[in-house]
């Protein structure tokens, strides 16, 4: 049998030994007065559940009996005293974590009353607005790994201890609720919560409420108007977009373009043009108000303008595919046109069906009226039940409508925009194994902005990067 095992520990100086029951806040500690023992060598002292602290080098003697073998004997002390100070480590490193979010080293601009900004140390952008009652509502995204955080400070908050986990409860003045844990900090003079590692959808959830009444336990801390935070999320979005994740990169460095999309499989097939996706190095999806993510063309047809990516998005919403279209039908398109100059949250024009075929009969696509830019190329056109009934590919420039001669000609074309017709896109998606999930919605016709909001959820942003 082997006898018990004793811990030798040996220091420099043995009245800096620390007994393992220091306090974890202070670190105030009484020195350790224990005897020696014979099998300890003469600079060491004994403790049979003694623990070596921080500056000390530890000497584990063994003792075995005839029988032979090698062990030794972990003290349940020893093993809590190793398991606080990693706690206490832990909590060190999150509180700082949380705490290096909640500052904007460039302020970039404002967005309807919130400030916008960027956090090196975050690589990320992020938005915040102090209220009449001093809480300061910040909202951000952690370039590092892409994720949200939200945060709520106040001078008034001095009870709420740092490191200290609080479960809170968010009560949307609209209707909804939500639940999270928070980490507590403090900055400079105020103290408040973080939660960090957030998903883009429970924040889009929170901001695009009214505003929230914010309570710890049964105790209400704020009630807080939410108004233009959508606007916020839009712009730190759009300030990430076109920082590229890279602090050391500025905006423009490298050549991109962009182009529009839309969801077909509630897998995350989106459909464009295949001239919005050649040359592409990277390409990236972007919903409205939301964080720019990667994605892979995965099919390609030059002649038809059509191409497929997929991504890890699972969108809120697919489109339907309707096969034909009628002359003279009313049609909306949404898309991200001119994005440097227009709205970055996307745009929404209407129209009617123009002509059933495009320039010289060209019978694979339609004429419409609704107004599109550079931009809206590979967006959907929709009707007014919400089916997808071409996929926008061309405006008519002067250039376009050049005679065989190269005659220019002697009246700007106006108005004059071509898509793709969906029964050119089935065909295609057929043809490289892509299944679109949704049905034709034939029964319920949407009003325009009840459209407008069906149109942006199943369309993305596409970003170029060459």
């Amino acid at each position: 049998m082997l006898e018990r095992r004793r811990f030798c520990l040996q220091s420099n100086e043995t009245s800096k030994l620390r007994d393992h029951k220091a306090d974890p806040v202070t670190q105030n500690v009484a020195p350790l007065n224990v005897p020696s023992h014979p099998n300890c060598p003469q600079n060491a002292i004994y403790r049979p559940e003694a623990i070596a602290t921080a500056g000390m080098s530890i000497s584990l003697s063994y003792n075995a009996t005839s029988t032979g073998g090698w062990g030794f004997v972990f003290k349940k002390y020893a093993l809590q005293a190793l398991i606080i100070g990693l706690q206490i480590w832990t909590a060190a490193i999150s509180i700082a974590n949380a705490q290096e979010k909640l500052g904007m080293d460039e302020r970039i601009g404002n967005s309807e009353g919130w400030s916008i900004g960027y956090n090196k140390s975050l690589n990320g952008c992020l938005a915040s607005e102090t209220f009449s009652d001093a809480t300061t509502f910040w909202l951000g995204i952690d370039g590092r790994d892409h994720t949200f955080f939200l945060a709520l400070t106040n001078p008034n908050w001095q009870s709420i201890e740092p490191g200290k986990a609080y479960a809170l409860r968010f009560l949307a003045l609209g209707g909804g609720r939500w639940q999270g844990k928070f980490l507590g900090v403090a900055r400079e003079a105020e103290k408040g919560i973080v939660s960090s590692g957030l998903n883009e959808k429970f924040v889009g959830d929170i901001v695009r409420s009214s505003g929230v009444a914010v309570s710890l336990g049964d105790t209400m801390i704020a009630r807080l108007s939410l108004q233009g935070s959508s606007s916020a999320m839009s712009a730190i979005a759009q300030c990430q977009s076109e920082r590229g994740g890279n602090a050391d990169t500025p905006s423009g460095a490298r050549g991109t373009s962009s182009g529009t999309g839309f969801f077909i499989t509630s897998k995350g097939h989106v459909l464009t043009n295949a001239h919005v996706v050649r040359g592409c190095t990277t390409v990236n999806l972007q919903q409205p108000g939301g964080l720019s993510q990667s994605g892979r063309v995965v099919a390609t047809d030059s002649k038809n303008d059509l191409a497929v990516i997929v991504s890890n998005i699972k969108p809120p919403g697919v489109a339907a595919l309707r096969a034909n279209v009628r002359l003279g039908e009313n049609i909306a398109v949404f898309g991200f046109p001119l994005t440097d100059r227009l709205s970055t949250t996307g745009n929404f024009t209407v129209g009617y069906v123009s002509a059933l075929a495009g320039l010289k009969d060209d019978t694979a696509v339609i004429q419409i009226s609704a107004p599109i830019q550079p931009g809206n190329s590979g967006g959907p056109v929709f009707d007014n039940h919400g089916n997808v009934v071409a996929v926008i590919v061309a405006t008519a420039t002067t250039s376009i409508m050049a005679d065989a001669s190269g005659q220019t000609p002697t009246v700007m074309p106006q108005n004059i925009n071509f898509a793709i017709k969906t029964a050119i896109a089935l065909a295609f998606l057929n043809s490289n194994g892509v299944n679109a999930d949704a049905d034709v919605e034939s029964k319920l016709s949407l009003d325009t902005s009840e459209l407008a909001e069906h149109a942006k959820t199943r369309t993305v942003k596409i970003i170029c990067s060459n």
